[in-house]
C-alpha cells in the first residue's frame, strides 16, 4: 500500500488551560493578527505562534469559540460547541516539537480526496452521530459521497467568489467594518448556519475534535477563505494527535524542521 503524501504541513494544536502556566518551545512568539485560521496558516509555513484573546484582532468567533474568553454578547453565547476556559492555544509546524510539547490535535488543510484517504485509513476514529450530518460542523457526509451534494456545491462556489472579491481593497475594507459589529456578526452567524459554513478552523478543526475525541473535517469557511487564505478547492481537518500517530507510518512526510 502507497503513502498518503500530503501537500502542506500539518499544524500541531497544543491547548493551554488558564490554570497551567505557559510553557512553550523555544522560537516561539505571540501571535497579532486578523484570525486564529490565519495563526493556522502561518504555523503550516514553519511559524511557531502562541494565540491568546487578545491575540485575534478581527475575527469575533474564534476567541469566544476557543474559550480565549468569556463569551460577553448574545452572539458570542450562541456559539456553540465551545472549550472553556484556555489561557492560550499554541500552534506550529508538526514534527518541530520537543519530545516532552506534544500537540493536542493536529490539523490538515489538504485536497478532499486526500483528507477522503486520511479519513478511510483512520475508520472509527472519525466522528460520527448529529456533527457527522451538519454541513456548517462536518462534511463527513458529504466526502463519504460520490456527489458532495448541492449545498456542498453552494459553498464551494461561494467561497470561489470570496477568494476572488477579497483580492480588491474595498471588499476588504467594508467586510471589516461591517463584522466590527456584534449583531452583523451574528446575523451573518445564522445565515453561514443555515447555507454556508461556520468556524471551519477554530470550532470545526479544533473545538469538535478536541471535545469528541474524534477526528473530523470541513469545508472552509468565509473566514477561513478572507482571513486565513485557504484556497476553496481545499479542506480542513482536524484530528486528536494520539489518532494521527496511527496514520503516521501511512504519510508521507517531506519537510524538516
Amino acid at each position: 500500500m502507497g503513502k498518503i503524501k500530503l501537500e502542506q504541513v500539518p499544524v500541531g494544536i497544543k491547548l493551554m488551560p488558564g490554570t497551567k502556566k505557559l510553557s512553550v518551545t523555544a522560537g516561539t512568539k505571540l501571535y497579532s493578527g486578523p484570525a486564529y485560521c490565519d495563526a493556522v496558516s502561518r504555523a503550516s509555513r514553519g511559524e511557531k505562534l502562541l494565540i491568546t484573546g487578545r491575540s485575534i484582532k478581527n475575527c469575533r468567533w474564534a476567541p469566544a469559540v476557543l474559550g480565549l474568553k468569556e463569551p460577553e454578547n448574545k452572539f458570542e453565547r450562541g456559539l456553540t460547541p465551545h472549550l472553556e476556559a484556555l489561557e492560550a492555544v499554541c500552534a506550529f509546524p508538526l514534527g518541530c516539537e520537543k519530545k516532552d510539547f506534544q500537540p493536542d490535535l493536529v490539523i490538515f488543510r489538504e485536497r478532499p480526496a486526500l483528507i477522503k484517504e486520511l479519513f478511510e485509513e483512520l475508520g472509527k476514529g472519525r466522528l460520527d452521530g448529529a456533527y457527522a450530518r451538519q454541513l456548517d460542523k462536518s462534511a463527513l457526509a458529504a466526502i463519504d459521497r460520490n456527489s458532495p451534494g448541492a449545498r456542498a456545491g453552494a459553498v464551494n462556489t461561494f467561497n470561489r467568489l470570496l477568494c476572488t472579491l477579497k483580492e480588491y481593497r474595498w471588499f476588504r475594507r467594508s467586510s471589516e467594518l461591517a463584522l466590527k459589529s456584534p449583531a452583523a456578526c451574528y446575523l451573518f452567524d445564522k445565515i453561514s448556519t443555515l447555507f454556508l459554513v461556520d468556524m471551519s478552523v477554530c470550532r470545526n478543526s479544533t473545538v469538535i475534535p478536541a471535545l469528541e475525541g474524534r477526528g473530523n473535517c470541513s469545508y472552509f469557511c468565509s473566514g477561513g477563505i478572507f482571513w486565513g487564505g485557504n484556497d476553496p478547492a481545499y479542506m480542513t481537518a482536524g484530528l486528536p494527535y494520539e489518532m494521527f500517530c496511527c496514520l503516521q507510518d501511512r504519510l508521507f512526510l517531506t519537510w524538516t524542521c
